[in-house]
């Protein structure tokens, strides 16, 4: 999770002036002075002459038809569940024959309810002069139906409230294994059984029934602020800190709380909208390395390496594919804990053919339909810019490119000599990684007419970005591929869009990924999906002949041949370009990314000698190898998901307090004994544990703080704890990205880990006088870590803390065995 809240200080705004941060683009909508023929919708457009109406061709009418048909369906659906719109049918035309086959006496026929209904009936039919042509038979039939109908909706409903009632419970989540209390048993045995599989879900059938995140007590937000905070402030400044805080409940606090409150009452999350904006959308430096993030590809060693490296990117991208069709068709299982409990999926919606759009004062994110709207990728080799189309077939009857058909689209496009064109166009992607402000002037000058803005608009548009690229880097050089696939050389990353895949020439691949839109989980859940698809091909049989190409199979037809997307760039646009080059290169020459593999003991080890949490675990070794090297203790962030509430995404673990402290001066006090070094060592990791699951509950403090930061901006209160708290800067930035995640049977053998997995991914440092931390817990005998962090700063150096992060690992396992 990438935190940018000094950047926030900066960027809030009074809340009565901001504007909406994100809004759907209607379908149909008075668009004044001009209409979007790029947009196939019917629209009208008023200038001073009358009016222009813009009605699109009937193919795209009928296949809006169809997407409105469709996505009326899955919201059928989705009401209905864990009904069916079968079981209702067959439900209400049971009852229909029931209540025409039974006795005119029966109270099926002749009770209250019966009368009742029967009377508003006949009144509507009497009113409406419909009496005489309507049977009886066929009057008790529709009524019987409507009322089943009725039954059914009052059914799930009570399933709804059932359900949303035993999610509040969040017991179960601070009880340790074995020692599970009545209350928690009794909660697990009724979820079970209102969790039991009538229909398969959808991926979004169960947000209705998530509760909405708590607003946490405000003396208890406070307090956890100071805890944390008296660690890495001076007597002095700790004192002053305090003083605020006790103004703070007294004064303006009490009644900023008030107002979230209200506010989680009538919105879904009461800070995820804000977060989003005024964390992310608000932001107008560059998003690269201060935002987005970077993922290596899966490292399979049981397999023989492909050798054609367009023939994996194809497989590759076909089963990214499948995973679009599926979130498109909302046919991905939404993810449950344990298979019970239910996680927010509202993030899905922008894993595909989204982009962050900039502005001015405020970036837009912005959605196309995968299914409807959004049917093509663009490619990028040696800077040209191509649109492949990802359906062929008959209009109606498209069906999804065969991987072969892939593989001979990309070497299509690797055999294409496109013709000259100037160095900036192949560079014009750095304009992505310029300043917010200045990338969206640059748009609005260059962008808006002509070839440029249809090119523009298909890069935009397209479900994700490919880039193919002539290098080998080293498999084993783990750092020199995360900083390929983080920055590259600047001008190869669009950075504004959902994510772009990279395949190198030695079939090594990876992604880059856009931050605002979603957290590294789902892209991490999407990259399990397509490896474990990827795995069980190869079990199937290997897919590839004796040239390591995808062989032709059956009637198969090359497709339509990829279309290149053309630039023109005027000397001024050139300018831009080049600035834009020179900046990111600059930034990243700043920029030190190390990776690495630790291999000698992982979770088994931690959990079953050290008996502590391995994330626990990990966060105390940074603890101390940092202050190793800087003899000071940082403000540590860790993220952790509120996805247990709807519309819920990170909440932060303050890693850094005062019982890791004392820890880390005990292992460096050479009069301490072993047993009280251990014994420092598991109250840390079990004092750690607890906040991550009050992270995960909601109870953390910062973002919290930063709603409160928020209304207060907006209601122009003056909060001096407020402003001295959040901009306490973030020197240790940390995130584990979690393993795993994907559906049971997706890996082959359902292996956890231990022969098949990912080094994960990476981010920038947040503060210029700081580090960023990834790890990844691989199965039961690895870890991998990436540290980032700012060659420009003195204090920092991502080798040095690489190395005493891997002594201080080693003297833990000693200390333990």
């Amino acid at each position: 999770e990438i935190s940018r809240l000094i950047e926030v200080t900066v960027c809030c705004v009074a809340m009565a002036e901001a504007r909406v941060g994100v809004r759907p683009v209607p379908g149909l909508g008075l668009h004044y002075l001009k209409v979007d023929p790029a947009v196939h919708h019917i629209q009208a457009a008023l200038d001073s002459d009358g009016m222009i109406l813009y009605i699109p061709r009937p193919s795209f009418l009928f296949r809006s038809l169809k997407k409105a048909l469709y996505r009326l369906f899955t919201r059928i659906y989705t009401t209905i569940y864990p009904l069916t719109p079968l079981s209702v049918a067959i439900f209400g035309a049971f009852f229909c024959w029931l209540v025409i086959s039974v006795q005119e006496g029966s109270w099926l026929r002749s009770g209250t309810i019966a009368t009742f209904l029967w009377e508003i009936d006949s009144n509507i039919l009497y009113y409406t002069g419909l009496e005489l042509y309507v049977e009886r038979y066929f009057r008790i039939g529709y009524l019987a139906f409507l009322t089943a109908v009725v039954a059914c909706v009052l059914f799930r409903t009570a399933w709804q409230c059932m359900l949303l009632g035993l999610l509040q419970y969040r017991g179960w989540l601070f009880e340790a294994r074995g020692k599970v209390s009545f209350m928690t048993k009794f909660w697990g045995m009724a979820l079970k059984a209102l969790s039991w599989p009538v229909s398969k879900p959808l991926l979004y059938s169960f947000q209705s029934c998530l509760p909405r995140m708590p607003v946490p007590p405000l003396a208890d937000t406070v307090n956890r602020i100071l805890a944390t905070t008296k660690p890495v402030l001076s007597d002095q400044e700790y004192k002053q800190l305090e003083g605020m805080a006790k103004s703070f409940k007294a004064e303006e606090g009490p009644k900023l709380n008030s107002w979230l409150w209200w506010k989680s009452w009538w919105a879904p999350n009461y800070v995820t909208d804000w977060w989003l904006r005024f964390a992310y959308l608000r932001g107008r430096s560059s998003l690269l390395i201060n935002s987005n993030y970077y993922g290596i590809g899966p490292l399979v060693p049981e397999f023989p390496a492909p050798v054609n490296y367009v023939a994996h990117a194809a497989l590759i991208i076909h089963k990214y594919m499948k995973e679009a069709q599926k979130i498109a068709t909302e046919k991905l299982p939404p993810m449950q804990i344990q298979g019970t409990v239910p996680l927010c999926m509202k993030q899905y919606e922008y894993t595909f053919a989204s982009c962050r759009i900039p502005g001015r004062d405020e970036d837009t994110l912005k959605k196309w339909d995968s299914a409807f709207e959004s049917r093509h990728l663009v490619v990028e080799y040696r800077g040209v810019y191509y649109r492949v189309r990802m359906y062929a077939g008959a209009q109606g009857k498209e069906q999804l490119l065969t991987p072969w058909q892939l593989q001979e689209e990309l070497q299509g496009i690797l055999n294409h000599k496109p013709g000259p064109q100037s160095e900036e166009a192949a560079k014009i992607a750095a304009l992505t990684t310029m300043n917010r402000t200045e990338w969206a002037d640059i748009r609005e000058e260059f962008f808006t007419t002509g070839e440029n803005r249809q090119t523009l608009e298909m890069i935009e548009r397209a479900l994700f970005l490919v880039h193919l690229d002539d290098k080998k880097p080293d498999p084993k050089d783990l750092s020199l591929i995360g900083n390929l696939l983080f920055t590259a050389d600047g001008s190869t990353m669009w950075v504004d869009k959902c994510f772009q895949l990279t395949f190198f020439a030695n079939c090594v691949w990876g992604l880059h990924a856009e931050h605002s839109w979603g957290d590294a989980p789902v892209m991490s859940h999407m990259v399990e999906s397509v490896n474990g698809a990827e795995l069980t091909h190869y079990e199937k049989g290997w897919p590839y002949d004796k040239d390591g190409f995808l062989p032709r199979l059956g009637a198969q037809e090359p497709a339509s041949a990829p279309r290149v997307l053309r630039w023109h760039v005027p000397q001024e646009l050139a300018i831009h370009i080049t600035r834009a080059v020179s900046e990111a290169e600059a930034a990243i020459a700043n920029l030190q990314l190390v990776v690495r593999e630790f291999d000698d003991y992982g979770k088994g080890f931690v959990t079953k000698v050290a008996k502590c949490s391995p994330d626990a675990y990990v966060q105390m070794a940074l603890q101390l190898a940092y202050y190793r090297c800087r003899n000071v203790f940082p403000l540590t962030y860790e993220s952790s998901m509120t996805r247990l509430y709807k519309h819920g995404r990170t909440e932060t673990i303050r890693a850094c307090s005062e019982l890791s402290c004392k820890w880390a001066k005990k292992m460096c006090d050479k009069k301490a004994t072993k047993e009280e070094r251990i014994e420092a060592l598991r109250a840390a990791c079990e004092h750690h544990h607890e906040l991550s699951r009050e992270a995960m509950c909601g109870l953390g403090c910062d973002r919290h703080m930063f709603a409160l930061y928020v209304v207060a901006k907006g209601k122009g209160i003056n909060s001096p704890f407020l402003e001295k708290a959040i901009k306490i800067p973030w020197r240790l930035s940390t995130s584990q990205v979690p393993q795993r995640q994907a559906v049971k049977g997706t890996w082959p053998g359902n292996d956890p880990g231990d022969k098949f997995w990912s080094p994960s991914g990476g981010f920038g440092p947040v503060a210029d006088d700081g580090y960023g931390v990834s790890y990844a817990v691989c199965g039961s005998a690895r870890f991998f870590f990436h540290i980032s962090s700012k060659r420009d700063c003195a204090d920092t150096d991502s080798e040095v803390l690489m190395n005493a992060l891997w002594d201080v690992l080693a003297e833990m396992k000693a200390l333990v065995t």
